[in-house]
């Protein structure tokens, strides 16, 4: 047995992410959504070789079978996504039971940076029971309502005191 992880740590004007399985990080950034991470499973090896269509992996008979997950062995390498964030841009993070039960562009036309979080994530979920809801669904969105550049350290001077000779 093992699960899926896929998690968001925010720093200053920075994001990291860090994702085993076939849980998904998306971004929301000027009215475009992004998926960031790429799942670790069969269909998506199937897909990266040509054998597959996107489409066709949405309905797969082995979509569910992940081909990396923690817990399965003693230790697990995550795939790590970087970038910057921005004022406005939000962040999805998800199970395959949400992602599974809708499309990306469902998943767009229920993100909105002038929605609160709370109210997005309940749509969302809303919406993938109304599709089925086949699998435990999680979600989570952050999102950015500002971004402060840094501000570095005040550099000290010294005063250069002579030594005696």
């Amino acid at each position: 047995m093992g699960t899926t992880v896929t998690a968001l740590t925010l720093y200053e004007t920075r994001f990291l992410i860090g994702q085993v399985g076939d849980s998904r990080a998306y971004l929301l950034r000027d009215g475009r959504l992004s998926q960031l991470t790429k799942d670790h499973s069969y269909v998506q090896e199937q897909v990266d070789a040509g054998y597959l269509t996107p489409e066709q992996a949405r309905t797969h008979p082995y979509s569910n079978v992940i081909t990396r997950c923690v817990g399965a062995n003693s230790d697990v390498m995550p795939d790590i996504y970087a970038g910057t964030v921005k004022a406005n841009d939000v962040f999805l993070l998800a199970s395959d039971g949400l992602t599974g039960m809708l499309e990306d562009y469902q998943l767009a036309e229920l993100l909105s940076p002038e929605r609160m979080p709370q109210d997005e994530v309940d749509a969302l979920i809303a919406e993938a029971n109304r599709h089925g809801g086949l699998d435990n669904i999680t979600a989570v969105i952050v999102r950015i309502d500002s971004v402060e550049a840094p501000v570095p350290d005040e550099v000290k001077t010294q005063q250069t005191v002579p030594r005696p000779r």
